[in-house]
């Protein structure tokens, strides 16, 4: 033993243990192993016993329990000599940190086997994400036959990345608001959720009921969003609770850090794995037209750890697409995948566009919210986190596609829905000069409509519901310098720079249903809609 704590005391922290041990073998390792094994004392507390005996059994368990400790170092010894490995995975030393002041530990990284009768039985695994790499090191007879590819042609998948350059997979560290970070650093996190809080509200209205799953601490900013479901990763597997949404968002991915990776990597392979982050490197995305598509991704340049990495991240992203059941889909009930992270999954893509590009602007954000104002002075009123005033709601408001007639944004969020339709209703304040002023309003909100006008700006001598009308609103203070109408370009839809806004990055779900709902007025060629499904 006394050999063994020469090694151990010679090791450096966090550094592997190599091949020169002082002259120990395997087999004096496994019999010293035996030995430890052969000390261990049955000791057991039962109710009523002695408080002598009790004390004397929760000694013996305490030497027991480093028995067994010295037993696995041995045997972790003996593995790493029979293996013929220059560097030992299962043996680390650390100096750590207690109450009662640093002390160096040996730390034994292992895994539990199944028992032999259990590793020879006939065994049929099933698992749509099954991690080959960590299974055959339980199962050393695994076969893998060729894996089953489904065909979902009614189920289309968009794949959103954070940033314009093909990067970007809305990662833990960069969304989630941190009290350790800066104020303004922490605010701006906070108004990027709240952006994606209306997208989510408005895909609700747009297309149906839908389901969000992204990171544990995030579930609360879009609790209570009407129409919308949460769920978090790791808690999604095998789940048949969502097969009716129409949609479904998948924020972010679980992403394990360095330490975390390289430490389950010893215990699973018996490997040594240095910490080091993952590298950015370009991965392809299947198109769904049979073209590839080159995003930034991360990845781990050892072998085994981007193994791990993959079995946590990936796969967690693929049960999430499998929650509402795409395979089962028919014409009748479409779904679309819509994929915040820059996972390349083994889905076909049928676009890829980024934040900036569709981020709601604050019409859109307005009709998320279930009414669009169109006096900058009442939208400042009503949403004062958009608008911090009059002022700015005006220069907002004028600055907006959806009032100067580029897109077709008024069409697309503003316009018939056969779920939810926008109605325009007219108002106007109780006293002298007021004006009569307009705004769409969600149907499902007209019943409490003058409530909130009234709560907002006071007694109202006129409310009454008008039909949608023909042309777009121009707002109060419209010029005539508005460029020419937006006219869609027909770019091909799988290119990021086709998509012009949200709702048009998503409209194509079902082309029939939207070329019914197009109000008149509409700038928006119809045969420029994609058939549904997609060809």
């Amino acid at each position: 033993m006394s050999e063994i704590h020469r090694i151990l005391e010679a090791m450096p922290d966090r550094r592997p243990l190599g091949r020169e041990l002082g002259g120990l073998d395997a087999t004096r390792c496994r019999e010293a192993a035996h030995e430890q094994f052969s000390r261990i004392v049955h000791a057991s507390m039962v109710p009523g016993m002695p408080i002598e005996d009790r004390r004397d059994a929760a000694k013996q368990g305490s030497r027991n329990r480093q028995f067994r400790a010295m037993a696995a170092l041995l045997h972790a010894l003996a593995d790493h000599l029979e293996s013929g490995d220059q560097q030992c995975g299962r043996i680390e030393m650390e100096l750590a940190d207690l109450k009662a002041g640093p002390e160096r530990r040996v730390l034994i990284h292992g895994r539990k086997d199944f028992v032999a009768h259990t590793q020879a039985a006939p065994v049929l695994h099933l698992d749509a994400t099954m991690p080959v790499a960590a299974v055959r090191m339980y199962l050393s007879r695994l076969e893998v036959p060729p894996p089953v590819e489904a065909v979902t042609p009614h189920m289309s998948v968009v794949q959103v990345l954070s940033t314009r350059d093909n990067r970007g997979g809305f990662g833990k560290t960069s969304v989630i608001p941190d009290p350790n970070l800066a104020d303004d650093e922490i605010r701006r996190r906070e108004r990027r959720l709240a952006e994606m809080r209306d997208f989510f509200a408005g895909m609700a209205q747009r297309i149906g009921p839908g389901l969000v799953i992204t990171y544990k601490a995030l579930r609360p900013y879009f609790a209570e969003l009407e129409g919308v479901a949460t769920a978090n990763f790791n808690a999604i597997s095998g789940l048949n609770s969502f097969l009716d949404v129409s949609w479904v968002v998948i924020l972010g991915r679980p992403m394990p850090g360095p330490r975390d990776t390289a430490l389950i990597c010893k215990q699973l392979f018996g490997r040594w794995a240095d910490p080091t982050a993952p590298e950015e490197v370009t991965v392809g995305l299947l198109m769904a037209d049979g073209s590839h598509h080159g995003i930034r991704s991360r990845r781990f340049a050892d072998e085994d750890m981007d193994a791990v990495r993959t079995a946590i991240s990936d796969n967690n992203v693929v049960q999430s697409v499998g929650r509402p059941r795409g395979v089962r889909r028919t014409a009748e009930s479409p779904v679309l995948v819509v994929m915040m992270n820059d996972i390349a999954s083994p889905f076909p893509v049928h676009q890829v566009t980024d934040w900036p590009t569709i981020a709601p602007d604050v019409v859109q954000r307005m009709a998320a919210r279930g009414a669009v104002l169109t006096s900058p002075k009442d939208a400042a009123k009503a949403y004062p986190d958009l608008f911090p005033s009059e002022d700015a709601a005006k220069k907002a408001i004028l600055r907006c596609p959806a009032f100067r007639g580029q897109t077709p944004i008024i069409d697309l969020s503003i316009g018939e829905c056969p779920r939810n339709r926008f109605q325009m209703i007219r108002y106007r304040p109780v006293g002298r000069g007021q004006q009569t002023r307009s705004a769409h309003v969600l149907e499902s909100r007209l019943a409490g409509c003058r409530d909130w006008l009234e709560e907002l700006l006071g007694s109202l001598a006129l409310f009454e519901v008008t039909d949608p009308p023909r042309e777009p609103p121009p707002p109060p203070f419209a010029t005539s310098d508005d460029p020419p109408p937006w006219e869609p370009s027909e770019a091909d839809l799988s290119s990021p720079d086709a998509a012009e806004g949200l709702w048009s990055d998503l409209s194509w779900i079902s082309g029939d249903n939207l070329a019914d709902s197009l109000m008149p007025q509409s700038h928006w060629r119809v045969s420029s809609v994609p058939p549904w499904p997609p060809p």
